[in-house]
C-alpha cells in the first residue's frame, strides 16, 4: 500500500485514520460507532443532548450549514444534513449543544475526569493528548498530541481541534493553563475566519498578552522556487512562479462517480477554483496574498500558509498548507 510518507518525518490531518480508528472501536465493544461512541463518551462526559443518530437530532431544534449557489448567487442549504455515516468517526455526524462541548472540554481540563467526578480518560492517555508527539517545525503545522493540535499563541499553549458538516465548521479551544474552555459553530463560507478571530479574541483576553504572527516578519524572505505540479488521491495542486511569488491553482478530481455523487451533496464542485496569489513572508515561507500578516495569529489563520518541503528519507518533496502534505508528482 503506497503512504504519502513514512511515519516520524511530516503530519497530514487525515479523515481515513479516523475512520480507520472508528471502525477498531466498532471491532472492540461490538457496537456500531454511533452507539459505541454514545456509551463511552457522551454518557460519562456528561454530554446530555449529544448524539451522532441523525434523526435524534431531527427531534429538535437543530442549526444546519450552508453553502453558496454560483448560479443563484447566494447561501443554501446543502443537499445533505451531514457527512455520510461510514466516515463518522471523522467527526462529521456528532450532533452536539455549546453546553455538551463545554462539559467534554473541562473532562479533558480535569485530566480526563468528567464534571461529575467520573473518569473518561485514563490519566496516561489524558496526559499523552496534550504532550506533543511530533513537531514538523513549520508555523502552518503546530506540534500534534494524541488527537489535539498543540498551538502556541499569546505567551501560553492550546490545546485546539476543529470540525466540518456541510456547509458548517466548529472550533474547540482548551486552555490547560488558564481553565478555559472556548467552544463555537458557525455557518457559511465566511464562519471560519470569523470563529478563528473569536477565539483568538477570547485567549487575548484570557492571557492578557497579544497574539502574533508565528514568525519573524524582519527575517529576510526566501526565493527559492516552488514550482510545479503536486498532487494526491482527489487533490491535484499546480504552483507557477510569478517572479518568486507563486500562483497556485487547486483542482478537485473525483475519484469515482460515487465519490463524485457524494461530493456534490456536500457542497463541493468540480470546477477549478480561481488560482491564489502567495508572497513571500519568511524563509520557505509563504502567505495569501491578499491577507495581512495579523491574520496568521490566530488558529486556522496560520493553516494557510504555505512551505515546500524538501524530499528526505522517508518523504518525497511536497507542498504543506491547511495542515496536510501534498507531494510533487
Amino acid at each position: 500500500m503506497d503512504v504519502l510518507f513514512e511515519p516520524g518525518t511530516c503530519v497530514h490531518y487525515s479523515n481515513p485514520g479516523f475512520v480507520i480508528a472508528g471502525r477498531i472501536i466498532e471491532e472492540v465493544t461490538g457496537l456500531p460507532f454511533e452507539r459505541a461512541i454514545q456509551r463511552e463518551l457522551f454518557e460519562p462526559s456528561g454530554m446530555r443532548d449529544a448524539t451522532a443518530v441523525q434523526t435524534q437530532a431531527f427531534l429538535r431544534r437543530t442549526a444546519v450549514g450552508a453553502v453558496f449557489d454560483p448560479g443563484a448567487q447566494r447561501l443554501r442549504t446543502p443537499a445533505v444534513f451531514t457527512v455520510p455515516e461510514s466516515i463518522g468517526a471523522a467527526g462529521g455526524t456528532p450532533i452536539v449543544t455549546v453546553a455538551d462541548m463545554l462539559a467534554f472540554g473541562r473532562m479533558h481540563l480535569n485530566g480526563g475526569v468528567a464534571p461529575s467526578g467520573r473518569r473518561v480518560i485514563e490519566t496516561d492517555a489524558a496526559k499523552a493528548m496534550t504532550t506533543p508527539t511530533f513537531d514538523l517545525g513549520i508555523p502552518q503545522a503546530p506540534p500534534i498530541g494524541l488527537g489535539w493540535w498543540l498551538v502556541p499563541i499569546a505567551g501560553t499553549t492550546v490545546a485546539f481541534h476543529g470540525g466540518s458538516s456541510p456547509g458548517g465548521h466548529a472550533l474547540l479551544t482548551v486552555m490547560p493553563e488558564h481553565d478555559t474552555v472556548i467552544t463555537s459553530f458557525g455557518t457559511g463560507p465566511g464562519s471560519l475566519p470569523l470563529q478563528d478571530r473569536l477565539h483568538q479574541a477570547v485567549i487575548e483576553e484570557v492571557t492578557g498578552r497579544t497574539a502574533t504572527p508565528p514568525f519573524d516578519l524582519t527575517a529576510e524572505a526566501s526565493t527559492a522556487p516552488i514550482a510545479g505540479e503536486y498532487g494526491s488521491f482527489q487533490s491535484r495542486v499546480v504552483v507557477e512562479d510569478n517572479d518568486g511569488a507563486p500562483r497556485v491553482s487547486s483542482n478537485f478530481e473525483p475519484y469515482d462517480d460515487d465519490h463524485r455523487a457524494t461530493c456534490k451533496a456536500l457542497g463541493m464542485t468540480e470546477e477549478a477554483a480561481p488560482p491564489v496569489a502567495y508572497r513571500r513572508l519568511a524563509p520557505g515561507l509563504y502567505g495569501p496574498e491578499s491577507s495581512d500578516p495579523s491574520a496568521f495569529s490566530g488558529l486556522l489563520g496560520r493553516a494557510t500558509l504555505l512551505s515546500a518541503l524538501p524530499a528526505c528519507s522517508g518523504r518525497p518533496a511536497g507542498l504543506h498548507t491547511l495542515l496536510r502534505f501534498t507531494p510533487r508528482l
